[in-house]
């Protein structure tokens, strides 16, 4: 707090002695070799959670606290108490604020916490602006900076609207299945997307195009005794494990090991024989 300016401080320079990881002063080496002295960070990260929020206002009170008994002058600090931060961290991190549920579909979920920390600080700034150019003191400006609808509606309202709305835009994904429907495949966002023949799942990286095709049809062929009817049709490697689902499949549905009409996977055969040509 400078001389006739009263600044809301960022969250993250409020830093307490067990939240220091590191020695004010640390020495460091130069290019040269020369020894100098540095003063080490203070910064920390932002609170990732309410009770990180309440212990870090809890020391941005006692700031307060310390600064009234050592400028008595300054009448608006005069209103400064515990109570004054604890009603600021009821209103946070109460109902209408932190516990504030959105309706997202089906699920009922948090305001986002990023949103909440950003409108705390911009609750504190108000009540700086309150001070400086309204006369107020520090007690009745942070009760009327809560009530602000216009800091509320910049800073917690809109943006947390915006991030609900952007959150139904997103495309439910849909998981990969063993067959995809028939004239479907894979895309990048784990959809499905229309190709032309038969469906087949999109490849990625090297290998891509006709020859993933064909390694892909001659490890299939591996699998089965058989890759064709005596006769010389194709059989239908899909239909051997019951997962073809082409309305007209242009291979044949039988049995790849004794060629009866029933999938490889129910033939209670014997699994020897040969190939056929």
């Amino acid at each position: 707090m400078d001389e006739g300016e009263v600044r809301a401080d960022q969250l993250t320079e409020v830093v307490s002695q067990e939240e220091l990881v590191e020695d004010p002063i640390g020495a460091v080496i130069d290019k040269d070799g020369a020894i100098r002295l540095r003063r080490a960070p203070r910064n920390i990260p932002l609170p990732t959670s309410s009770e990180e929020l309440r212990a870090r206002v809890k020391v941005l009170g006692v700031t307060f606290e310390l600064a009234k008994y050592q400028h008595s002058s300054r009448l608006w600090l005069a209103t400064s108490s515990p109570q004054v931060w604890q009603d600021h961290l009821d209103y946070v991190l109460g109902d209408r604020i932190g516990a504030f549920l959105v309706k997202l579909g089906d699920q009922t979920v948090r305001a986002p916490w990023s949103i909440v920390l950003s409108y705390e600080l911009q609750v504190r700034k108000t009540s700086c602006r309150f001070i400086m150019f309204q006369g107020m003191d520090l007690a009745a400006s942070m009760i009327a900076a809560r009530q602000c609808l216009e800091t509320k509606e910049q800073f917690f309202s809109t943006p947390t609207s915006l991030s609900v709305s952007m959150a139904r835009q997103q495309p439910a994904k849909r998981l990969w299945t063993e067959t995809p429907p028939p004239g479907l495949a894979l895309n990048d966002t784990n959809g499905y997307k229309k190709i032309q023949g038969k469906a087949e799942r999109k490849g990625k990286g090297k290998g891509k195009g006709k020859d993933t095709g064909k390694t892909s049809g001659k490890r299939a062929a591996a699998s089965f005794p058989n890759t064709k009817t005596p006769d010389g049709r194709n059989i239908c490697f899909n239909f051997q494990n019951n997962s073809c689902q082409a309305a007209s499949c242009r291979f044949v549905h039988v049995c790849a090991r004794c060629f009866a009409a029933h999938a490889m996977a129910n033939c209670t055969a014997s699994s020897g024989g040969a190939n056929q040509p």
